[in-house]
């Protein structure tokens, strides 16, 4: 008996493929549509061409020894061989055991199938010594252990009379396999449940889940987390559809995403891979999360109250594993719905003895400067627990016109804090004092920004969160004069003073002279010749130091005074050369090669078009460094940031092909430099000459020519004038403002020092 192979393209991210077929409508007749030969079957089985869509794949290693047993429902959201078996439209198909990616059958011995429909077998064929079979070829292969499956069978009865036919390419399901077997790492601790509502500008609402392979706390030191042993640590934020019951994770399959989608997570997060250094007795981890490498299951089982969740990923040999948790997961907390940390309910009046202070520098413009001062009431620092009991300190989170370059410069400038400040919740104005927010990190909650902390023998103690009021500090000799007069959120008056030195500890935000955005060691010049078209896309979001995720609308009403073009709004676009979050290409290779995003700054109104002329990337990543382009074809590209591996920013990246996705082995965020776009009337076609200069100060050179199309709702689509619904960025609203690593390492570390926040 002759075993032919179809040799068949893996593809790790099913979901996210372009090619990802389309299913045809189900057929109304009980005997399903007629199909033009095999080759015209998508998603889909068929007795003698009579077809009906392949809804549910679900299958086990257990049933037959040395088997693979695939159960095809035509019903969806099927996950067990009984559930399969009870609609009685099914297919069973067994073939040597398949276990791995891109394992194919290696020999026919016990292959068999079974096709039922009412419940009623209509064809059944095995090929023990070649008994039913008059021919036969097909091919089965798993993806992402398991998560994804491909199935290509023709089999024809040995009287060629009958013949039944599979293509399918899509998620799939084990059962009842342990979830050892179905995963390579287990989570044991799950730390963080939070539910955040409706993500901004989306119809989706916003969870996140953080679990990890064995206990994990805080470190001191800006260190981040800690696990008592090597391992890992998931990170997952979801988007889904609104909910009845709000505080619970939907099931679902989840694919990655840079937009706020329902049925989707962000996929800017995913996971630590954390390593043990026997040298140090230190641990090694990465900084940023790696991101996950396709859809993310959830299955809840209403019997147990067990959920199970999923998730693909790359491992540090490169090849695709999955990580996965099991358990009974608690009721989300809803961060929106009340503070966390226990609250203040008196009001309060306290002169303070002594004071500390930590300047931060650079937190939003380039003329402002931020610090943080913590006064403390007598008795609040008492080693003595009795004494301290009863005592206050407060914490004051100030923005002041005057940025000092040196702790010197701090020292001698004191009399330049000297004025009164009013309530902001962003550091973009100056005279202003921070209103609090909670800082969910890893599962510890922080208070950050302005607010009372009373000592009264709990463990947290009590925090008055300040809404509105004014500081007024004074310059005297040796020192400062500091008095509040605040109101608390709950409406409780917080007031006090204190005068006198103030011990500073030096901590400004700002870039090293190499911070990491680069990897080049010489210039580089990119070949972006492979993608044969450029996306123009439209987000109503852009991420700014020290603020976060910011709606564009805001800037004409916030930074308009401020821009070099005063009084003038400001519109906003990026063009990507490649889709760094898709495995394939526009080709069908597994993406490699270059990649390269630019932000361009446009006149409100002219987003979605696309003007030729000369851009020169910004100083800095600031609004008052924006400005559109003008009559002399003069505009600004973005200056690039780092931000959680994200990707829409101005930047290169190369990637390497691995086995079933593309690794990123080089990238460079653009700091400087300038680039060119000319438009081409003879073919309507754009080229875009590119000399960037990084933070290394290396020189990122190339040409590219082509069609640029607009997208929206994941359609590309001409770019013309009626283009519409532009996409937007993802938000997180767990913390305001959203900052970036560096300085949230740093506020970790002085909240677990600092002695205003001291158990």
């Amino acid at each position: 008996m002759s075993f032919i192979l179809v040799s068949m393209l893996s593809i790790a991210m099913v979901s996210c493929s372009d090619k990802e077929p389309q299913l045809p409508k189900e057929p109304s007749s009980d005997k399903g549509v007629k199909v033009e030969g095999h080759g015209s079957l998508r998603n889909q089985m068929a007795r003698d061409y009579f077809a009906f869509n392949v809804n549910s794949v679900v299958f086990n290693t257990t049933e037959v020894s040395g088997m693979t047993v695939f159960y095809l429902g035509a019903e969806s959201n099927l996950t067990t061989t009984e559930a399969v078996v009870s609609t009685g439209h099914y297919a069973r198909l067994v073939v040597a055991n398949v276990d791995g990616e891109q394992n194919h059958v290696e020999t026919d011995a016990g292959v068999s199938v079974e096709y039922y429909r009412g419940g009623e077998l209509l064809f059944e064929a095995t090929n023990e010594n070649g008994a039913d079979f008059r021919n036969h070829s097909y091919t089965a292969e798993l993806f992402n252990n398991g998560l994804a499956v491909e199935l290509d069978v023709e089999i024809v009865s040995r009287s060629g009379d009958s013949r039944f036919d599979v293509k399918y390419y899509g998620n799939s399901t084990r059962w009842p396999d342990s979830l050892e077997s179905l995963a390579d790492v287990i989570m044991k601790e799950i730390y963080v449940e939070y539910y955040f509502g409706r993500a901004d500008s989306s119809d989706a609402d916003q969870y996140l889940l953080i679990c990890s392979t064995s206990p994990l706390t805080l470190t001191d030191y800006g260190e981040w987390v800690m696990l008592d042993k090597e391992g890992y640590m998931m990170q997952i934020y979801f988007h889904t559809y609104p909910q009845d019951n709000k505080l619970q994770l939907p099931a679902g399959t989840y694919r990655p995403s840079s937009q706020l989608e329902a049925n989707t997570y962000f996929s800017g997060t995913g996971y630590h891979r954390f390593t043990w250094d026997t040298n140090t007795n230190k641990q090694v981890y990465n900084e940023s999360p790696a991101a996950f490498s396709g859809d993310i299951v959830v299955e809840y089982d209403e019997a147990t109250g067990l959920t199970t969740i999923r998730a693909p990923y790359i491992d540090a040999d490169g090849r695709t594993r999955v990580m996965a948790y099991q358990g009974k997961l608690g009721s989300f907390y809803d961060v929106n719905a009340a503070t966390v940390l226990p609250q203040l309910n008196e009001s309060v009046e306290f002169n303070a003895v002594s004071a500390d202070g930590i300047y931060y520098g650079q937190m939003g413009s380039d003329a402002y400067g931020t610090c943080e001062i913590v006064v403390y009431g007598d008795k609040y620092l008492s080693e003595n627990a009795d004494e301290k009991e009863g005592t206050y300190a407060a914490t004051l989170m100030l923005t002041a016109p005057t940025l000092f370059t040196t702790k010197e410069e701090l020292f001698a400038g004191l009399p330049k804090l000297a004025g009164t400040y009013t309530e902001s919740n962003t550091f973009t104005k100056t005279w202003t004092w921070f209103q609090t927010v909670e800082m969910n990190v890893y599962g510890m909650v922080y208070p950050y920004g302005t607010f009372i902390h009373k000592q009264d023998g709990s463990y947290y103690g009590l925090h008055g969160y300040a809404e509105t009021g004014t500081v007024v500090v004074t310059a005297v000799e040796g020192g400062l004069r500091i008095e509040f007069d605040l109101v608390s959120k709950n409406g409780s008056t917080m007031k006090g003073s204190y005068e006198g030195p103030i011990n500073w500890t030096w901590s400004p935000v700002a870039s090293s002279e190499d911070d990491g955005t680069s990897t080049l060691t010489e210039d580089y010049e990119m070949d972006l010749s492979r993608h044969k078209t450029a996306r123009l896309v439209v987000p109503d979001k852009i991420y700014i130091g020290g603020v976060g995720y910011t709606d564009m609308s805001l800037y004409a009403t916030k930074w308009g005074s401020q821009s070099v073009n005063r009084n003038a709004d400001i519109g906003y676009q990026y063009i990507a050369f490649g889709n760094i979050g898709a495995n394939e290409d526009e080709y069908g290779n597994i993406n490699k090669g270059d990649f390269a995003y630019i932000e361009l700054c446009t006149a409100p109104g002219e987003e979605r078009q696309l003007k030729p002329g000369h851009y020169t990337v910004s100083q800095k990543r600031w609004p008052a460094y924006f400005r559109p382009m003008n009559e002399e074809g003069e505009g600004v590209a973005i200056h690039g940031m780092l931000l959680n591996s994200t990707s829409y920013t101005s930047h290169w990246q190369h990637h390497i092909a691995g086995q079933t996705l593309s690794i990123m082995d080089g990238h460079a965020y653009f700091y400087d430099g300038e680039v060119t776009v000319t438009y081409n009337d003879a073919d309507d076609t754009y080229t875009f000459d590119f000399d960037c200069i990084c933070v290394r100060k290396h020189h990122v050179t190339g040409t590219w020519t082509g069609k640029v199309v607009g997208v929206s709702n994941a359609e590309e689509t001409a770019l013309t004038s009626e283009w519409h619904a532009p996409l937007s960025l993802p938000v997180l609203n767990y913390a305001r403002p959203v900052l970036d690593s560096e300085l949230q390492s740093e506020l970790v570390r002085s909240a677990s020092e600092r002695t205003a926040l001291k158990r």
